[in-house]
């Protein structure tokens, strides 16, 4: 189940079974559409999937793509996260992707509160509905493995791949100027800090043609994207933002590797559960992040990314640093290649899935 719009758990799921599909085996997919929003066609949107459920044939193995918010109606969970329980009494084997196992406790006041805490009550039943689980970082896997014994899985902890293939760089790639641009992946959402790159900027004293280029989804008419204009005005930096808006993979790819460096402005830290940075890696991209609790550590260990503390200075000293040094710009971005070749991608996934589905 997935929202409205677009959604880069089915962009997973649809590469992963393209994959799968390369490799000989007979993959169909499934996704149900529930925008979240009214109660009754969140109601609705359950009813199909548990319909499908009743209706897949016994012999089926199921990869059942599971994030939270999508499962329910505003963040509360409906009964479509019974599927896996359904697919169980039938002797179905389900390998469930935990993508986002449960919403964080204490973010976004009350409202996230009660999410997280509904959403944590819905996890035992997903996860008693799998045969083995998956998730995306080694904190996940390591509470999934404290469960009580009755809960207790098989756990696998895959980092995500990048939903976005390299694009060939040629004709249609955007010019970049004479000045240098700094890519924002993800700069939204829980943990996304905009003003922390402005404050950098303005200590920094940006240098002349910088562009700050956001790229992909919201776009600037987006509460988000309003923020960061009026962010961006307020520090005297209007007119060095740019947004791309959706764009097509291929086009995301080519604004990407136009960029000088790719910045990941999330308190948070890099995570390995999060396509942002997958795709960063992916494209070889020397990439500066803010440090955070949720942390890839492995990324800092292999030099892959460069990590700052969350604090306007280092990030000012960082990008300049950077700016100033294209050799160094070089070999960052060979070393987040190789680090994405060696611990991610597709391939890399599938066969870990593969075998697990083999052993089930």
């Amino acid at each position: 189940m997935v929202p409205a719009g677009a959604s880069g758990v089915r962009d997973y799921g649809h590469l992963l079974g393209d994959e799968l599909r390369r490799r000989g085996k007979p993959v169909d997919e499934v996704w149900v559409v529930n925008d979240g929003h009214w109660l009754v066609g969140s109601f609705r949107a359950s009813a199909r999937l548990l319909g499908w459920g009743l209706r897949v044939p016994s012999d089926t193995q199921v990869v059942w793509h599971y994030s939270s918010f999508a499962y329910g109606w505003r963040g509360i969970p409906l009964p479509g996260v019974l599927l896996g329980l359904l697919l169980g009494t039938r002797g179905i084997q389900v390998l469930t992707v935990l993508h986002e196992p449960a919403y964080p406790w204490g973010r976004r006041g009350m409202r996230g509160r009660l999410q997280a805490v509904t959403q944590w009550m819905a996890l035992p039943l997903v996860v008693l509905g799998s045969s083995a689980v998956v998730v995306t970082t080694a904190r996940r896997a390591a509470l999934l493995r404290r469960l009580p014994r009755p809960l207790r899985r098989e756990v696998h902890d895959l980092a995500v791949f990048s939903t976005v293939e390299v694009a060939t760089v040629g004709a249609g790639q955007p010019e970049g100027g004479h000045g240098s641009s700094l890519g924002l992946l993800g700069y939204t959402g829980d943990g996304a800090r905009p003003d922390l790159l402005f404050e950098a900027l303005g200590a920094l004293g940006p240098p002349p043609g910088l562009r700050v280029v956001l790229i992909g989804a919201p776009g600037p008419e987006s509460p988000d994207g309003c923020l960061w204009t009026q962010l961006a005005a307020a520090a005297g930096l209007a007119d060095i933002i740019e947004f791309t808006g959706v764009v097509p993979p291929e086009e995301l790819s080519r604004r990407l590797q136009a960029c000088d460096i790719a910045v990941l402005l999330n308190e948070y830290g890099p995570s390995s559960r999060r396509t942002t940075l997958a795709v960063a890696l992916a494209h070889g991209m020397p990439i500066v992040a803010l440090d955070g609790p949720d942390g890839w550590s492995e990324i800092a260990l292999d030099g892959a990314a460069l990590i700052v503390p969350c604090e306007p200075q280092a990030l000012a000293t960082a990008l300049d640093a950077l700016l100033a040094d294209p050799s160094r710009r070089r070999d960052l971005g060979l070393r987040a290649r190789r680090f994405y070749e060696h611990r991610m991608g597709v391939t890399h996934v599938a066969d870990a899935i593969t075998e697990v589905l083999m052993q089930l």
